[in-house]
């Protein structure tokens, strides 16, 4: 394959996930599984569509497909923190909370910025009554809960290897708050 159609498949599958995005926003679940699953026929182990994927599956309440759908974007991508709190949120679904702590511990541990792990595991460690890592959790999820949501990005942004864009959306936030501790450390 030359450069050029190189360049053109991989301006096709961003332009199919734009579109994805579009109907998952404006509700269009059905559509955007239809459009995620073409992009996947061209590229199967692209990792958005896979997480997109199963978010609308999820939104669809078939969260077992979605588990399925997970299971394959961790087989590809197993650093990707995303995944396992996606999985968190099917299996507290299923109720099956000690799948679902798991899950979310996993998460966190690739990637310290997902706000909505942190607050489910608050509540399932509160409720199973391991109130110390419930009370470590909550203030985890308050401290990142106090971040401008652009430094909240950032951080997210690193943990999933997109430097560049985590660097682009620093830098801008550095200039419009060039003393911000948390932005200098970023």
């Amino acid at each position: 394959m030359s450069n050029q159609e190189s360049t053109n498949n991989a301006d096709l599958i961003d332009d199919k996930l734009h579109q994805a995005k579009m109907q998952i926003q404006k509700a269009e679940l059905t559509a955007a599984i239809k459009t995620l699953e073409g992009l996947l026929t061209t590229k199967p182990s692209h990792r958005d569509a896979l997480y997109y994927l199963a978010v609308c599956q999820r939104k669809q309440n078939d969260n077992l497909a979605a588990l399925s759908t997970l299971a394959q974007l961790i087989e590809y991508h197993p650093q990707y923190g995303r995944a396992f709190q996606e999985v968190g949120h099917n299996q507290t679904f299923l109720k099956k909370p000690s799948n679902a702590n798991i899950a979310f511990e996993k998460a966190v541990s690739l990637n310290p910025a997902l706000i909505a792990s942190w607050k489910a595991l608050v509540l399932l460690n509160d409720t199973n009554e391991n109130k110390e890592r419930a009370l470590e959790a909550m203030q985890h999820a308050q401290w990142l809960k106090q971040l401008p949501p652009q430094l909240l990005s950032v951080s997210s942004l690193l943990h999933e290897d997109k430097l560049a864009i985590a660097e682009q959306i620093c830098r801008k936030f550095l200039q419009e708050n060039p003393h911000h501790m948390e932005a200098m450390r970023l």
